[in-house]
C-alpha cells in the first residue's frame, strides 16, 4: 500500500504544480459531402438510377432475348456445342447421340438416340429441344 500511496501523491503533485487538468476546446467542421456520379441520360437528369425501374427493364430484355432464342431453337432443334451441359436458355433439351451405321451413310440418311443417364456424347454434343 504504501507504493500505491506515494503514487497517488506524485501524481497529485505533478497536476498541482501545472495548474490542473487541463481543457482541450475543438471545433469539428463538415468537410463536404461525398458524392458519387450520376448518369445524366436518365429520366430525371443528376438523379441515382431507380433499381425497380431498372430490374423492370432487365426483366423486359431478359423475356425478349427468350423470346428470339425460342424463336430460333423451336421445339425439334437441335443445339450442337462442346458443353457437356445442356443450354440454359429457353426449353427442355436432351442429350443425343447422332448414329451412323454404314446403311444410313450408304444411302445418305441418318438418325439419332437419346442418350441414357450416365452415357457421353464424345467431344461434340448434340442437344434435342423437346419443349
Amino acid at each position: 500500500m504504501a507504493g500505491n500511496e506515494s503514487t497517488e501523491q506524485n501524481v497529485a503533485g505533478s497536476i498541482e504544480e501545472t495548474g490542473g487538468i487541463p481543457e482541450i476546446e475543438l471545433e469539428v467542421e463538415v468537410s463536404g459531402m461525398t458524392q458519387y456520379p450520376v448518369d445524366k441520360t436518365l429520366s430525371i437528369p443528376d438523379m441515382a438510377a431507380d433499381a425497380k425501374e431498372v430490374g423492370d427493364k432487365i426483366d423486359i430484355l431478359q423475356a425478349a432475348i427468350a423470346s428470339v432464342v425460342g424463336d430460333t431453337y423451336p421445339v425439334g432443334s437441335i443445339y450442337m456445342t462442346v458443353s457437356d451441359e445442356a443450354p440454359d436458355f429457353t426449353g427442355t433439351w436432351v442429350e443425343i447421340g447422332i448414329t451412323a451405321t454404314w446403311n444410313q451413310l450408304k444411302n445418305g440418311k441418318r438418325n439419332y438416340v437419346e442418350l441414357e443417364e450416365g452415357d457421353t456424347g464424345g467431344t461434340v454434343h448434340f442437344w434435342l429441344r423437346t419443349a
